[in-house]
Parts: structure tokens; C-alpha cells; sequence
């Protein structure tokens, strides 16, 4: 059959492969095993407050009140809408929910890697909503503070979104809180990528900071199955949140709600040993790229704090070069992506490749495999080797990693022997 035999491709590459994708993580044995459970059946549709007597709703509704107890003990709050099919839904739960019609939504410059979702083009904008820039510094990697309060002065805001798409470092996220209550607005952090660090103590969490909402998707450094959640410190904000979901979500996965608590609960019990290995292996590989020659970005504040390394490869070659000379090595990536002049100390535009290390992370790796990654990336794009002749280094690494760690039971990813 064609599909299957497409699947078994699909698997057989993946486990062959070197994961650096930044967006992509390993979800453990039991958790996708709750996926292709019994719940994946059917739905119980609306919010589990409105399955009354249904059958099968109380252990439906247990489920969910497990991941609410999970989500408290890793974010300080229960109320959270678990529905979202992605992070950027959330996003546009969280935005769309919190706003209305000719309102005002500050965010992060596209060119600084804010989301697209909460953009002009995205959910706000569709949504009849004003979008302006957040002042940014793109030296510092961090919003203008002195201009951001210049402009909830001259044009007061009722949203303040921060959070980036390639995030390296935590933004100051108290000083941004007071500045935005002071003006009378609401705060959004877009964790969508550093969700899981922040489960595990490895990157700060902004509601302690005094944002109002924090979204983000379950399966990037939270290594869950696909989705996304919105977090919220109230029983208000959470309101008018799954409200709009009630419209957008009342139809949901019930089974994808098990996986991600499965999921939530190996953050409890290893999450703060797993996201710190993240972080630690990123530097690590980091330190290890710039060693080979390549300029990596950041190195005046340490490479980074997140999951994430960038590579600045304007002068190495095309990336599409980059990405075909990588996946010809069996090595999945992000497509690299345009840096705006302004993050380049005002030269020209040129290309960032984003490196991730949570998947690599959770098979086990750690600092002393991430100078081998730098090496072979060297021989890629700047020694410019056959990638067949540098496909066996890769074979080799990812063979030594095939068992699922940071779980609540060690497990072999499914394919491996």
C-alpha cells in the first residue's frame, strides 16, 4: 500500500537522520502511544464543563483535569485553554480574545523575528486590529526600552506582545510588565518555541514577571505531541480566552490532550535536568561552530540561553546550498532565514541558519557529542566535502542515540533496534 510504504519512508528517514531542526523534539514512547489510544475514536466536543453526563465524560474530564494540575505545578497557574491545534492558534486565541476591533497590539518587528501570526498579516490584522512595532535594538538582540515607553506615551496600546521565532536570549520582561500596566495594557509572551524551557526552569517565566498570558507549542522544547496552549494568570483572562475557543476549538482531540499530559508529567519529574541539558548542549555546540571558523551570532553574551544557536552564513554560500549540502548528509534543518541589516551592525541584508538542540538533547547527547555536530557542519559548508562522504560521521553519531531519555520510563524510538 502506498501510504504505508510512505510512512515506513518517513520513519526510516527520521531515524536516520541528525535532528537540529530548532522547531522539532522526540516525544516519548508512552506519550505517542496515548495518541493511537481509544480516545483518538471520537470527541467529546465544547469545554469538559459542558459534557454533562455523556458517557465516558468523567474519565474524559479526569484526563484534562490532570494536565491543568501539571500546567500548575510547571507555570504557577491551572488556567489554561489546552484545545489549540498549534502555537500560533493560540496566538490568535490570545490576541483576538483580549482585544477588540481598532485596539492597538504592539509586537516585535517581523525583521527581529516576530511572529507573522501576530502581525499585520496574521490573526490581529485579519481581526480589524492596529499592529505597531516594538522599538528594537537589533545589536542588543532585545527591545528599545527608552523607545518602547516613547511609544505607549504617543500611542497607547491594549495588547504588548513579546517572544520571537528565533529567540537567544530572555528579554526583560519585568521592566517591559511595568511599563505596559502603567499604560493600561495587557501583556502576551509568544513562547512558543522556549515553552518547555520555561516548564524547566531553564528560561524565566513571564507570568511571574507580571504578563497576563503566556502561549506556546507543545511539541518544540516541551517535547510533546503538535499543538499549542494559551497560560494564563486569571480565571478572567482564561474566560474570555476559551470562550472564543468554544467557537474556534469546540471540536478537539481529546487523545492529543493524554499525550500532552503524559508529556507534562515527564516535565515535573525530569524537566529541570532535560531543559538545563538544552541549554548547556546549545552553548556547547555553539562554542563548538565558532571554534570551526563560523561566525555565530551572539558571542558577545554567550552564544545564547535557549535551545537555539544562529549561524550567520551570508558569506558562506546560498542557502539553498546550505540546506541541500546538510540534507544530503541526512541533517534536518530550518530553512536558513533573511537577517535584516539591523541585526548585522548595519550591513547588509544576508542569512541566518537556526540550529536547535532539543531533539538531540533528549536521545541523550550532551557537550562532549556537540564538537563532533560543529565539526561535521564544518566540513559541509565550509570545507565543502561530498555530504556522501560525511553521511557516515553522521550515520555513526546518531546510531550511539537511540533511546528516549528525560521520560518517565526509558524508551527506544520506535524503528530502532
Amino acid at each position: 500500500m502506498a501510504l504505508l510504504a510512505a510512512i515506513s519512508d518517513y520513519e526510516v528517514a527520521l531515524e536516520r537522520c541528525l535532528v537540529l531542526n530548532a522547531a522539532r523534539n522526540v516525544m516519548s514512547p508512552g506519550a505517542r502511544a496515548l495518541l493511537g489510544s481509544r480516545l483518538a475514536d471520537g470527541d467529546l466536543a465544547g469545554r469538559p464543563k459542558e459534557w454533562g453526563g455523556q458517557y465516558a465524560a468523567a474519565p474524559a474530564r479526569a484526563i484534562e483535569n490532570v494536565a491543568r494540575t501539571l500546567v500548575d505545578r510547571l507555570f504557577g497557574t491551572p488556567h489554561v485553554e489546552l484545545r489549540a491545534l498549534s502555537g500560533s492558534l493560540a496566538n490568535g486565541l490570545a490576541t483576538i480574545a483580549t482585544t477588540r476591533p481598532g485596539d492597538v497590539l504592539l509586537m516585535p518587528p517581523l525583521w527581529a523575528f516576530g511572529h507573522i501570526c501576530v502581525a499585520r498579516q496574521g490573526f490581529p490584522g485579519s481581526g480589524a486590529r492596529t499592529v505597531a512595532e516594538i522599538p528594537w535594538d537589533g545589536a542588543a538582540l532585545g527591545p528599545d526600552l527608552d523607545g518602547l515607553r516613547g511609544v505607549l506615551r504617543q500611542q497607547p496600546a491594549q495588547l504588548v506582545v513579546l517572544g520571537l521565532s528565533r529567540p537567544l536570549f530572555p528579554e526583560p520582561m519585568a521592566e517591559v510588565a511595568t511599563m505596559a500596566k502603567d499604560a493600561g495594557a495587557r501583556l502576551l509572551y509568544d513562547g512558543a518555541h522556549v515553552l518547555g524551557l520555561i516548564a524547566g526552569g531553564a528560561f524565566p517565566n513571564p507570568l511571574a514577571s507580571g504578563f497576563d498570558m503566556l502561549t506556546g507549542s507543545t511539541h518544540k522544547t516541551l517535547p510533546g505531541p503538535t499543538g499549542g496552549v494559551v497560560v494564563c494568570r486569571d480565571p478572567d483572562t482564561l474566560e474570555a480566552v476559551a470562550s472564543l475557543g468554544d467557537a474556534w476549538l469546540s471540536t478537539y482531540s481529546n487523545s492529543r490532550i493524554a499525550a500532552l499530559a503524559y508529556t507534562l508529567e515527564e516535565m515535573v519529574t525530569e524537566g529541570h535536568a532535560y531543559t538545563r541539558q538544552i541549554v548547556d548542549n546549545a552553548r556547547a555546540l555553539a562554542r563548538g561552530l565558532a571554534a570551526e571558523g563560523f561566525p555565530v551570532v551572539g558571542a558577545h553574551r554567550g552564544f545564547t540561553a535557549t535551545h537555539q544557536v544562529l549561524v550567520d552564513i551570508t558569506d558562506i554560500g546560498q542557502p539553498g546550498d546550505a540546506v541541500r549540502r546538510l540534507a544530503g548528509a541526512t541533517i534536518l534543518i530550518n530553512p536558513p532565514a533573511r537577517a535584516d541589516r539591523r541585526l548585522r551592525d548595519g550591513r547588509h541584508d544576508g542569512w541566518w541558519l537556526r540550529l536547535g538542540t532539543s531533539a538531540v538533547t533528549r536521545l541523550g547527547m550532551k557537550e562532549d557529542e556537540m564538537p563532533a555536530i560543529g565539526r561535521i557542519l564544518a566540513r559541509l559548508l565550509l570545507h565543502r566535502e561530498d555530504p556522501s562522504m560525511v553521511s557516515g560521521a553522521v550515520a555513526e553519531l546518531v546510531e550511539a542515540f537511540g533511546t528516549v531519555r528525560y521520560t518517565l520510563a526509558a524508551g527506544t524510538v520506535p524503528g530502532r533496534s
